[in-house]
């Protein structure tokens, strides 16, 4: 009885010592290319918008074709947005800068008309 106890603990062991080998063998196969990574933190502010002026479309005066603003720092990605009564905003397709000038143009059905239009909301990132 007792030599049989004995086996029986020695095959448990056996069979746990080949099952944790073979964990450590396939964890230990992984490779991961290089790459990079961080954390941090920093100030976040927000741009100053001033000089708007919204463009018309010269054949359809109840249109907008565009608005042209500036912003207070120098930005690498613009986008406009016009908004009516009811928060629905119609976004720019395309804006342009000219230092920290900057005009976005509508299209299709992004163009915006005079009368919906409550609200702008400029999206900028530096």
């Amino acid at each position: 009885m007792f030599r049989t106890r004995m086996l029986r603990s020695f095959i448990i062991l056996v069979v746990a010592l080949a099952l944790t080998t073979t964990a450590f063998a396939l964890a230990d196969s992984n490779t991961v290319t290089t790459s990079k990574a961080g954390d941090g933190s920093a100030a976040v502010s927000g741009y100053a918008v001033t000089g708007v002026t919204y463009n018309l479309n010269s054949s359809d005066p109840s249109l907008i074709d565009s608005v042209a603003f500036d912003l207070d720092a120098a930005a690498t990605n613009v986008a406009a947005g016009i908004a009516d009564s009811s928060a629905n905003e119609k976004y720019s397709d395309a804006c342009t800068a000219s230092g920290t000038h900057w005009t976005c143009t509508f299209s299709g059905a992004n163009i915006p008309t005079v009368l919906e239009a409550v609200s702008l909301r400029v999206i900028a990132a530096e």
